[in-house]
């Protein structure tokens, strides 16, 4: 057997662990927002002790202290290659075009492939920076109320917009 086969098969199964039954299979049992702030806990929290594992070796190649780099380099991870990014003081602007998640994970447009990104992000922000993040988005908020950097989302691909955009808020340094 290929290992090309074997890897296939593997990320099929991750896939479709991640983007359609976990957060399926939980809004089932215990409602949407439940479900939500499941899928978003469990990638959150996923992606930082994964970062965390190899930090050492990112830290070597991405300065923690310059988020736009740390932005992306997380979404590069996931093929995702249009990333424009802006600090100014404690504030940055992220916009990401041309984002594949919603169209290959979510045709239906629930938000789900959105929730997966937006907590990965969160987690490998969490683990670079040493910071907590608490994510509002339109329907609903992400997080700890005992944050560090505050994120808004402003425009979303399933929510009808061209690309999405964020705006990130370093509230405790």
């Amino acid at each position: 057997m290929s290992k090309d086969l074997l890897k296939d098969i593997k990320d099929d199964f991750f896939h479709r662990v991640i983007f359609e039954y976990l957060y399926k299979e939980a809004e089932a049992v215990v409602g949407e927002m439940a479900a939500r702030q499941l899928l978003y806990k469990v990638m959150k929290d996923s992606s930082k002790e994964a970062v965390n594992k190899y930090k050492d070796q990112l830290t070597k190649v991405v300065d923690p202290n310059k988020p736009c780099e740390s932005f992306k380099m997380i979404y590069k991870t996931f093929g995702i290659n249009e990333v424009e990014c802006e600090v100014d003081g404690n504030k940055a602007h992220l916009i990401i075009r041309n984002c594949p998640l919603p169209g290959a994970y979510d045709i239906e447009k629930t938000g789900r492939a959105c929730i997966v990104m937006t907590a990965i992000v969160a987690g490998m922000v969490e683990a670079m920076m040493n910071k907590k993040v608490y994510l509002e988005t339109p329907k609903v908020r992400f997080g700890t109320k005992d944050y560090d950097i505050l994120v808004k989302m402003k425009k979303n691909i399933v929510m009808g917009d061209p690309h999405c955009e964020f705006e990130a808020e370093i509230v405790k340094p």
